[in-house]
């Protein structure tokens, strides 16, 4: 099972998300996350996978029964894509409101970052861009686990 560490997570979090959430254009910062996984397109792809993978474990499909498939994979990319520094606007509810009352266990949350990071390993994301991107995902974890 895969486990974020809290140092690292913290070290990610408060170097990449601060100038992710101030609002920064992608123009400020020129080597954004959002750039160095190849833009719009290669998230998609990796959303993509993402969501398959999602929705062929067992341990998780249930959870996505009533679930509009289509519109959480946009949903989902337009976030990724927001939060790495990506154009994108991310209309959705927040993490603690998608997840409210749902109780995503912490195997659950672990599980699904093993889908993303077993996605972004299908598209040879470098590892680097991998662990930026995990940190981002494990910073929500307090907004989605036990809700």
């Amino acid at each position: 099972m895969m486990m974020i560490g809290r140092k690292f997570l913290l070290t990610m979090t408060l170097t990449g998300l601060i100038s992710v959430f101030a609002g920064l254009s992608p123009a400020a910062a020129a080597a954004s996350l959002y750039d160095r996984l190849g833009g719009i397109d290669a998230i998609t792809a990796v959303v993509e996978k993402f969501a398959a993978n999602q929705l062929a474990d067992p341990r998780l499909s249930e959870r996505y029964k009533n679930t509009d498939i289509a519109v959480w994979r946009v949903l989902l990319t337009n976030l990724i894509c927001k939060a790495t520094g990506g154009p994108c606007d991310y209309t959705g509810r927040t993490m603690q409101q998608a997840h409210a009352r749902k109780r995503i266990t912490e195997d659950e949350f672990n599980w699904t970052a093993e889908h993303l990071v077993a996605a972004l390993n299908h598209f040879n994301v470098p590892q680097a861009e991998q662990d930026e991107l995990i940190a981002i995902v494990g910073s929500l974890k307090d907004s989605v686990v036990g809700q």
